[in-house]
């Protein structure tokens, strides 16, 4: 980064404290929740700011919920037939 002073003035020997804020993150990313804080170099100071990616959520719905409706469906039919024909057989 350039254009920071490293220290107050040329006699102090104090060097100034910066915090780097961040306001606009990239595309598919979130905001740092704290402040980076680092001290200037001269002109050499780097900063490595770790960017966390915002996630993706699964794939829900879709066409494989069909086959478990129909699974159902028909265990449904079978469990009524089964005890109906079951109630038949104990009546007669």
């Amino acid at each position: 980064m350039s254009g920071l002073a490293k220290t107050k003035s040329d006699s102090d020997k104090e060097d100034i404290s910066y915090e780097l804020i961040e306001t606009k993150a990239p595309t598919g990313y979130v905001l740092a929740r704290k402040p980076i804080s680092f001290n200037a170099d001269n002109g050499k100071t780097e900063l490595q700011v770790n960017n966390k990616s915002k996630g993706t959520l699964p794939s829900t719905g879709g066409k494989g919920i069909y086959a478990f409706i129909a699974v159902g469906v028909i265990a449904l039919i079978i469990a009524v037939v089964y005890f109906t024909r079951g109630r038949k057989h104990l009546e007669a």
